[in-house]
């Protein structure tokens, strides 16, 4: 289509010239032959397109530069979006990141929180076992010594003294006495009651 136009553009642009071209010799040289003229109108026709395919080369370049311009700014322009889609990818891949370093955290959190529960819990039941221990400890030492039998650490510290292995110290030998005499001592009051 485009080349049907310039076509008919050049066919125009030709006879118009032809015409003003005819007249001005015809003017300016009133005795020139019509073959003369004929001539020099072709010649004339021939710079003319000379010309013409001048422009219309430059036209084309013009096209081109135009075209490879477009195409340029185009694959510019993919470049660009494809570039922007991976960057919301990415920034879609740190949000997610980030929301699964948060829920991480928080769930850490009320782990370590549930623990140190458990362990306050295990500590607080721990006073109670070891006074619990402790007060049966103290009743089973007064149930012994109302029945006149030895408490655990005297019968621990006569043990430590007479053992055959052992060479006990002055002191463990007095210790030993002590509480074996304490024991007698208690023992003739049990007897008593």
């Amino acid at each position: 289509m485009a080349n049907i136009c310039e076509a008919v553009l050049l066919f125009e642009q030709t006879i118009r010239a032809r015409v003003l071209f005819n007249s001005a010799v015809a003017r300016k040289y009133p005795q020139t032959c019509p073959v003369c003229v004929g001539y020099t109108m072709a010649f004339e026709a021939v710079a003319f397109i000379v010309i013409r395919n001048a422009e219309r080369q430059a036209r084309w370049r013009a096209m081109r530069d135009a075209e490879i311009e477009a195409l340029r700014a185009a694959t510019i322009k993919a470049e660009l979006a494809l570039a922007q889609a991976e960057n919301h990818v990415l920034r879609q891949r740190i949000l997610d990141l980030e929301a699964a370093l948060a829920r991480r955290e928080s769930a850490a959190k009320s782990a370590q929180t549930k623990a140190a529960s458990e362990v306050a819990c295990l500590k607080e039941k721990n006073k109670e076992l070891q006074f619990k221990l402790r007060h049966m400890w103290d009743w089973y030492n007064d149930e012994i010594t109302r029945a006149g039998g030895l408490t655990f650490k005297a019968s621990s510290l006569l043990a430590k003294a007479l053992h055959p292995d052992a060479t006990p110290s002055e002191e463990v030998r007095l210790e030993a006495f002590k509480a074996f005499s304490a024991w007698k001592s208690d023992s003739d009051v049990a007897k008593r009651r």
